[in-house]
């Protein structure tokens, strides 16, 4: 099982996540910030954020 939770720094995403499971699972963002991957079984990481997202 994997838990995670998303929460907002200005403009970017943090990604705090939890993998209750074999180690080696690789947790990734790609559809957010394509250069982060961890094998980490827990960590958080500020993400770069949606590129083509234009805010009004």
């Amino acid at each position: 099982m994997i838990s995670y939770a998303v929460r907002w720094h200005g403009e970017r995403p943090a990604l705090l996540w939890d993998v209750d499971g074999p180690t080696g699972v690789r947790v990734a963002a790609s559809a957010v910030d394509e250069s982060f991957s961890s094998t980490d079984i827990r960590g958080e990481t500020l993400l770069s954020g949606f590129a083509n997202v234009v805010v009004k």
